[in-house]
């Protein structure tokens, strides 16, 4: 998902989802999908979405795009269960449900303290 940083990367993310922001030779999908191994797709804008479709299944884990994969991320979101979510400080980085994206409360979620150093992209000149 874009998570709230979409806008600070603007004029980017106005053509593109934040995953789909290219930092070096991949976008931050294909990292991601490098490290786990499957496919991804995306929720973003409304205008965005004819062109970046969302395929929700029964099980999901959402993974906030501004947040790199590196090593240790990638094996907490394998080991994600139903009704957890990671967190860096006040921030959701992912989580695993099987409710509809609107409907989230993380205040009920089992949350889980991510403690290691992590790349975020908040702003366009953390893109180069």
């Amino acid at each position: 998902f874009d998570g709230p940083y979409r806008n600070n990367l603007l004029p980017f993310t106005f053509t593109r989802p934040v995953a789909d922001i290219r930092i070096g030779i991949l976008t931050i999908r294909e990292k991601w999908e490098a490290h786990l191994g499957y496919t991804t797709t995306t929720i973003t804008e409304d205008y965005l979405s004819d062109k970046f479709p969302m395929v929700e299944m029964e099980e999901n884990i959402l993974i906030n795009a501004s947040f790199l994969p590196n090593v240790e991320l990638v094996e907490m979101v394998k080991n994600l269960e139903e009704n957890q979510a990671i967190f860096k400080g006040e921030e959701v980085i992912a989580f695993y449900t099987k409710e509809a994206q609107d409907d989230i409360d993380f205040s009920k979620l089992e949350a889980l303290e991510f403690e290691d150093d992590i790349l975020k992209i908040e702003h366009t000149w953390d893109i180069f």
